[in-house]
């Protein structure tokens, strides 16, 4: 490993890299906490950025922030299924089993699109279902 290079660093979405740092730096930064594994390098003579996480010898990077897992509302949408209207409340599980394979996989936008898709699901299932009940009562 040569550590005589001159390290530049950016984050996916930043307009500007930083740098540049020697080796010495990066290592520093790493071990204080200031860098995470989101971050890319890349060295003069370099075709493409690499993720910092493959440089060698670079210490361990704090993990990437992720945010909160977004409420499944897998529990309300099974219910509303037997209780309410199965047709909407099955869309609304599908959604809903969406939602942690997602933020698993580090889709953290697509994982809470999914919980709003499945909230939403559940909203129209129970006002479908209070429809269904008036009509019914009115009728009965």
């Amino acid at each position: 490993m040569e550590t005589t290079n001159q390290y530049y660093l950016a984050k996916p979405g930043q307009s500007e890299p930083m740098g540049p740092f020697c080796f010495a730096a990066l290592q520093s930064m790493a071990k204080a906490g200031v860098l995470s594994a989101d971050y890319l390098y890349a060295v003069d003579g370099m075709s493409a950025w690499k993720p910092l996480a493959e440089l060698k010898g670079i210490g361990s990077l704090k993990p990437v922030y992720k945010g909160a897992r977004p409420a499944s509302h897998l529990v309300l949408s099974l219910l509303l299924t037997f209780c309410c209207c199965p047709v909407t409340a099955l869309v609304a599980v599908v959604y809903a089993l969406q939602v942690d394979k997602k933020y698993d996989a580090g889709d953290i936008v697509g994982a809470r699109r999914a919980a709003d898709c499945a909230a939403t699901w559940c909203i129209v299932t129970l006002i479908v279902g209070i429809v269904f009940w008036l009509c019914s009562f009115s009728l009965g």
